[in-house]
């Protein structure tokens, strides 16, 4: 999935779920998978950086939009 099709809002109340369920250990790496598109805009990104996310892995399928209108993507 691409969690961060999500609002914020959303990413937040199921990041407060996970840091009730889990313990970490003091800088573990917080990856967040993200397509360009649904990264939005800088304050979306730092408020991913508030929640602790310090690494986004982003999913490029093509470059070309005829690929990505074929494969139903954005």
């Amino acid at each position: 999935g691409t969690p961060t099709i999500l609002k914020i809002q959303q990413l937040e109340k199921i990041l407060n779920e996970v840091f009730k369920s889990f313990t970490f250990e003091h800088g573990f790496e917080f990856t967040i998978d993200g397509n360009p598109e649904s990264l939005k805009d800088l304050v979306f990104i730092k408020e991913l950086r508030r929640f602790g996310i310090n690494r986004i892995s982003i999913g490029v399928q093509s470059v070309r939009d005829n690929y990505l209108k074929f494969l139903g993507r954005i």
